[in-house]
């Protein structure tokens, strides 16, 4: 079963890499290399994003409920129909879609990195990472829409000046100096107001400065704006300052040492493992090759301590059971 494993994922592995290495290379050297080998390495990712594509689809029509739900599903579909996607637009109009090409790339490498998921070597950490932001997805969509709603708010509040010297505060103001070194004082240049003075003109750009101050806690975006004269502001800001950089972001901290001391890492690997096992005979193997007994023997017996095994049941019925679906037990078993 060890050299089944081996043999089979790191063939996927293999093509993988290829696959991901031609597009890269495509991408990062298309003005080095000459147009043949351009066409060649756009064409091999054409051809084996179609090949991986075939054996998604045919996990997709097996079990499609189970298929959308699975995280990794939805980004080995997203990298390879991107990069097919932008391969294809490179060779019709003979320049490179960048956008496309820079988010194809970000997900190919991404998805080489997860194939380390059910290597020793480094699987138990690829998977805690990937494994704990995926059970705490939920929290952060609720902390993005929090940053959302203060960006939001901060954006209708100072997208325009609601001083008339709102405009001139906001600017970086210059004085001259004569010859002797003396600051003139009643002479000072202005500068012009741009929209990166300030921060919340832009809904976007509202948006980054909230969760660089979350992060931060830098007050400078705030500093242009008088707040003994503006309560509305000042009352924000310290909704703000008390809700999201004090408590959402210890929060969050608490939340992840909370997931990361629940996983059990080196059962998480093998858990993976054998889902890649499963899905290397289902939708990798030849009917033949399936019916292989010294492959697959009809009946295999274990090894197992009777208290971890009785540990396992336990998790198992209590839904703590990290990583991978519950099995189904046929009979009921005594725990006592």
């Amino acid at each position: 079963m060890e050299y089944l494993w081996k043999k089979y994922y790191f063939t996927i592995w293999t093509i993988y890499t290829v696959f991901s290495l031609s597009f890269i290379f495509a991408a990062s050297f298309y003005k080095s290399i000459s147009q043949d080998t351009l066409f060649i390495l756009l064409v091999t990712t054409i051809f084996l994003g179609y090949l991986h594509l075939f054996f998604e689809l045919r996990k997709f029509f097996f079990a499609p409920l189970a298929y959308m739900t699975n995280l990794w599903n939805s980004l080995d579909l997203c990298a390879y129909i991107l990069t097919i996607q932008s391969s294809k637009l490179w060779l019709q109009s003979n320049v490179m879609p960048t956008e496309l090409a820079t988010f194809s790339t970000l997900l190919l490498e991404i998805k080489f990195l997860l194939f380390f998921r059910p290597i020793e070597f480094a699987g138990q950490y690829v998977s805690l990472i990937f494994g704990v932001a995926q059970r705490a997805c939920s929290f952060f969509i609720i902390l993005e829409f929090i940053i959302f709603v203060f960006a939001h708010s901060f954006h209708l509040l100072l997208r325009y000046s609601t001083n008339p010297n709102d405009q001139q505060n906001l600017a970086t103001v210059y004085n001259t100096m004569d010859p002797k070194g003396t600051i003139e004082e009643n002479s000072s240049l202005n500068e012009s107001h741009t929209m990166t003075t300030n921060m919340f003109t832009m809904m976007s750009s509202s948006i980054m400065t909230v969760f660089n101050i979350m992060l931060t806690g830098d007050e400078t975006p705030f500093s242009y704006w008088d707040l003994d004269d503006n309560l509305a502001l000042l009352s924000l800001i310290i909704i703000f300052f008390w809700l999201v950089p004090i408590y959402l972001y210890n929060l969050s901290i608490g939340v992840l040492s909370d997931e990361i001391s629940y996983f059990k890492t080196r059962a998480l690997s093998l858990f993976l493992r054998a889902e890649i096992l499963e899905e290397i005979e289902l939708f990798y193997m030849l009917p033949h090759q399936r019916r292989k007994e010294n492959w697959f023997p009809f009946a295999i017996f274990y090894e197992y301590h009777t208290i971890k095994l009785r540990e396992h049941i336990i998790d198992i019925k209590n839904n703590k059971l990290s990583g991978y679906s519950n099995p189904y037990f046929s009979m009921s078993y005594s725990t006592s």
